[in-house]
């Protein structure tokens, strides 16, 4: 995992995916149990970050 990665959803029991902030290039790292799933942009204005944020809801993930 690369260094610099601030943790904003942890995994748990209901919960696979963990998400993190990389604070040196604005980007958004997903992983789905240990291995790296997606890396998009942080921007709101980016379709991929909101097509990402609309998969992890419709697989039934909460925050």
């Amino acid at each position: 995992m690369p260094e610099g990665l601030q943790l904003i959803l942890g995994a748990d029991n209901k919960n696979a995916f963990t998400i993190y902030k990389d604070t040196e290039n604005n980007k958004i790292h997903v992983y789905f149990g240990i291995g790296l799933f997606e890396v998009v942009e942080n921007d709101k204005s980016n379709p991929e970050l909101k097509l990402l944020l609309a998969r992890l809801y419709n697989s039934g993930e909460k925050y």
